[in-house]
Order: structure tokens, then sequence, then C-alpha cells
């Protein structure tokens, strides 16, 4: 026993090391998957791929969890771990650092053991499941894919239901966040699968940093252009081959 307590300091001291040492912008696709790979590697004891046992979520130490909320509190646009990944009451985006859903409550004790908490309003968007669901049968239903009426018509669902300040597009990294992989996939495969379809919507709608900016087609601001692309790619859709 004293030498696996033992072990399992050495891993939360060195988790806390490598967390503090991961250079990419909090809230990245790239530092999501570099605090994953750090936590799985030390707390997931079954190698399952997700933190998804009560112990494995309590292994991790409170000086991770700060060190995170931290980061994301002054080196981007989000309110912070708790509200970003871990919102009680919102969409929940903590499988994205490789906290299981089935942990949702647990690892909300977790936070609030350590003293995290969801300090003033969220800047993120309250989004029901139930609408996130309508707006992915929505969207679904739209024929005509690539089509101007097909793109008025989705732009219209994506506002109706992820523009939490109402100014008319989806103008912050928070907002873009909420919409689900679900939809970012069927519009994918709807643009692919239109007549003609060579592209699918990272290529089609210029989502690409290299491409012109088509993203105002979805209601999307260009000023967030470099996350409708991170998200794109996070949620498994990448560039069209040459």
């Amino acid at each position: 026993m004293i030498a696996l307590l033992a072990s399992l300091a050495l891993g939360a001291d060195e988790a806390v090391e490598a967390l503090d040492a991961i250079e990419a912008a909090p809230g990245s696709e790239v530092w999501d998957r570099a605090v994953t790979f750090e936590l799985l590697l030390r707390f997931d004891r079954d190698r399952s791929g997700a933190l998804d046992k009560r112990r494995e979520v309590a292994d991790v130490p409170c000086e991770a969890f700060v060190l995170l909320d931290t980061a994301l509190a002054e080196r981007s646009e989000y309110p912070g771990l708790y509200g970003t990944y871990f919102p009680v009451d919102r969409v929940w985006l903590g499988h994205f650092l490789g906290f299981s859903e089935r942990m949702r409550a647990h690892t909300d004790e977790r936070l609030t053991g350590c003293g995290l908490v969801l300090a003033g309003p969220s800047t993120l968007p309250k989004v029901d499941p139930q609408m996130q669901a309508f707006s992915i049968g929505m969207v679904q239903g739209i024929t005509d894919a690539g089509s101007p009426v097909w793109f008025e018509r989705v732009r219209l669902v994506l506002v109706l239901v992820y523009d939490a300040d109402e100014s008319g597009w989806l103008d912050s990294a928070p907002e873009l966040r909420m919409v689900p992989c679900d939809l970012w996939r069927s519009l994918d495969a709807a643009l692919l699968g239109a007549e003609g379809g060579a592209s699918g919507l990272v290529d089609g709608i210029g989502l690409r940093p290299d491409l012109p900016w088509g993203g105002d087609l979805l209601g999307i601001d260009p000023g967030i252009s470099p996350t409708a692309y991170d998200m794109a790619r996070r949620c498994g859709l990448y560039d069209a081959p040459p």
C-alpha cells in the first residue's frame, strides 16, 4: 500500500510538471490532446482510454486542476476549467480532456473539492441537450446541400441555437465550441453527398487557413476562423485530398 501511494504521488508530481510544460494555447485542439495524453498516461489505471473510474478521477491532483484552470483563465478567452469543460448545467466537454461523462457527477465533486468554482456569469452559451438534438435533426432534414437556400437555412438553425449573445453571428470561440460534432459531421456529409460534390465542409466553405473564407455562409464570423477550423478537425473533418 505504501509503495502504491508513493507511486501515485510521484505520478501526480510528474503530471503537474508535464501539464505546466504544455506550450499550446489553452483550449485549443493541440492543448486538449496534450492534456489528455498526460492525464491518461498517469491516471488511466485500466488503460481504457478514458478516466472512467471514480478512483482515476480522484487520483488527479488538485494542483493539476488548478494549473489547467489558471491557464485557461489567464491565457484564453474561456472562463476557466470548470465553466469550459465541466459545467453542471451546460453541454459537458470533459471528454475533450479524457474524462468519461459517466464520471460527470464525481468530476464535479472533485473540482469543487479542489476549490474550483464557476465564478461569475459564464461566457459559455447555455444549450439545452434537446435543442442540440433539434439542431442536428433540422440540418439533416435540409435538402439541396450546397445551394444558397441550403446555406441560408443551415445558418438560421446555427444562429438560432448557438448565438448566445444574439448578435446574429457565431462570433466567439465559446459559442462555436458548443456546436456538437454530430452537426459538423452532418454538414460535411451533406456537402460530400451533394450532386457534383467533391469537397466536404473544410474545403467547401474555406475553413482551411489557406483558402478564401466562406464561413459567413453558416453565420460564423471570420474573426474566429481558427476556432472553426480547429473544431472541424477536432470532430474528424479533415482537408480534402488535392
